[in-house]
Order: structure tokens, then sequence, then C-alpha cells
């Protein structure tokens, strides 16, 4: 099966499958103060998202269309979604979960999900720490509606996008399969004017972010075929939940707070604070990703290493000058603080001077 055909049947199981779980009521996320939603709210969507990435690798399993170095990344996503699975009904405890984290990560590592263009010795500490950077990565993206699945389905789309184009980068079905299976969750986490239907819970971000992370160890830099296209290529297609990640941990460590601890103090929460609505810096976030994995998508065909040096650091300047400035906004300045209706409507605005607290 192509990749095309891989990721509409991800996208129909998904889908199907989210439609049935939003109407479940077993396993639910309260409304919490460093939250935004307001009623409870199923987070048994990474049950879809993984079963419409399960179902859509079959054929291409049983086919042999992928390289078996590629069933690692397939096993790891399997046990990435136990791990957050276990998490979401019992609420491990940080080190717990990171714990599991890591086990997953050195089995997948020990099966072979190793970056090829690396030594042994340097890619399998380097395999382990991108698998657990990428699933605690996307966990901490999963904080507003849409923001989360929606990079997550740019960045696998542009991953099989080179992958299809530049010959030897890799496999096009397996994040093939990772978009289908987000653009099937979308449309009820995602909805213009109104609150989520279900969340994709721990166990969908731990998918997404150990399949992502493992899709782009695999990519061997492309068209230049050099150690800095294959770390820059991925990392620009990367770069929101990397700059989102990078922002929480600087900020918290400097403030002394738990980094483990949940807030709104992520990228998202902080352009809300400078006067976007909710869903409008979903769409702010949604098209650098774009913007991002666009560029690397035309870094993998370049084969000028220098070009591909300069637009990478081009690239990082632009997103370190954005997340500094994203680290000045804060709730209960200037900004407006949104609140949504509980009815999940057009949210409502409140304006709060710097006096406000």
């Amino acid at each position: 099966m192509t990749a095309v055909g891989t990721a509409i049947l991800a996208a129909v199981c998904a889908l199907v499958l989210t439609m049935i779980l939003s109407r479940r009521t077993t396993l639910t996320a309260k409304p919490m103060p460093d939250r935004w939603h307001v009623r409870a709210t199923p987070i048994s969507g990474g049950v879809a998202i993984f079963a419409g990435f399960l179902v859509a690798m079959q054929p291409a399993i049983f086919s042999r269309a992928i390289d078996s170095r590629y069933l690692p990344v397939v096993l790891g996503i399997a046990g990435a979604f136990a791990v957050g699975l276990v998490d979401d009904v019992r609420t491990l405890r940080p080190r717990v979960k990171l714990a599991g984290q890591l086990g997953v990560a050195i089995v997948a590592v020990a099966l072979g999900l190793v970056p090829d263009w690396l030594p042994v010795w340097i890619g399998a500490p380097v395999a382990v720490v991108v698998l657990v950077a990428g699933m605690n990565s996307v966990n901490l993206l999963d904080h507003i509606d849409g923001l989360a699945a929606g990079t997550a389905m740019i960045a696998a789309s542009c991953l099989a996008l080179i992958a299809g184009g530049v010959g030897g980068f890799g496999s096009s079905v397996v994040p093939a399969a990772i978009a289908g299976a987000c653009a099937g969750y979308l449309p009820l986490n995602f909805r213009p004017r109104r609150s989520a239907l279900i969340f994709m819970g721990d166990s969908g971000s731990h998918v997404l972010g150990f399949g992502l992370g493992g899709v782009a160890l695999l990519s061997n830099g492309g068209g230049v075929g050099s150690v800095v296209s294959a770390v820059a290529v991925p990392a620009l297609v990367l770069a929101v939940p990397m700059l989102d990640t990078l922002l929480v941990t600087v900020v918290r460590w400097v403030e002394g707070r738990p980094i483990s601890q949940g807030g709104r103090d992520h990228s998202s929460h902080r352009l809300v604070y400078g006067g976007l609505g909710p869903q409008a810096a979903v769409l702010v976030l949604l098209a650098i990703s774009a913007l991002g994995g666009g560029t690397g998508v035309l870094l993998a065909t370049v084969r000028d290493p220098l070009l591909v040096s300069v637009a990478a650091g081009a690239a990082l300047a632009a997103l370190v000058a954005f997340g500094s400035r994203l680290a000045t906004l804060r709730e209960g300045g200037s900004a407006r603080v949104v609140r949504l209706r509980r009815s999940g409507s057009e949210p409502e605005r409140q304006d709060r001077d710097a006096s406000a607290g």
C-alpha cells in the first residue's frame, strides 16, 4: 500500500474510533486551575490514534513494504502507548513514568533503532535521549485543543514527503500512518469556536512523540547526506515541540518550579496573554510548524551543505528570538486572559491590568 493509502486508512480508522470514544466518559480529564477546559472531557483519543496507526500499518508490514529497521519504531510506539495509557488510568509519579519511557526507548534501541550516520556507541545514547524527549515534548505540547495533534500531523506529513521525494531518506509509510491517525482525531479535538469533545491523553502524546522521534532518527539527512542535514532537517520539522519544551523547561527552572508540574505557561498560553484568542494562538503555532517543516523539505533536496548550514542557523536564530519574546508574555499583565464558556461557544475575553494579579 502506498503512503497516501496508508494515511487515508489511518485517518478513517482513527476518525471512527474517535467518534465512538468521545461518547465514553469512563476515563475523563476534570477541569483544573492550570488547564483551560471547563468540563470533564474523555481522554481516550490516544486509543483511537494508536489503533488507526496500527491498523494502517498492517498491509505494509505483511507485504514487507517497509524496511525491517522500522519495526522497532512500530514496536516502540506500542510500548509508548502502554506507558501512556497506564499513566492516564493511574497517574504515575514522574519518576515512574520516566522509568517507563526509558525502558521503552532502551528496548527499541537494543532492537536497532539507532541513526546510521553515527557510530553505535554515540548513536545509542543519542537515540534514547531523542525518544524520551520526543514523548515528553509532545506531552507538554498537549495543553490546548488541536496543537499537539496538528503539529504532529504537519511534522509527520513533512517527513513522509521528504522520504517519498528524496531517495534513501527513509520510509514514507510510517510517518504517513502517523499523519493520517492525527487527521482522523483532529476534527473532534479542534473545533471552530467550540471546545474539544475528546483529548488524546498521555497514551496519544506518547505514541506521537515516540513515532516522530523514531522516524527522525532513521532519517539519514536527505540530499546533502551530511551530519548538518541529518540534524537540521528533523529539527526544523519538529521546531514547535522543541521550542515549547525548551521554553517551559528554562522558565520553570529559572523560577524554581518543577518541570513536570503543569501550568499555563506554554507557548500557546503566552500568545493568548499577548492578545490572541486560543484558537488563533494554535493556528499561529501550526503556521510556524508548517513553515519549519516546509523549510526542512526544501533543505532535504538541496546538495549544498553551506546553504543548509546558513538556513538552519537563520531558522534557529528566528526561533530563539520568538521564544525570547514569548518568555516575556505572562498572565496577569496587560494581556487579555481568555476563559472558555461552559457551553463551548465563542471564548469570552476579560481585560486585566498590571495590578490584577
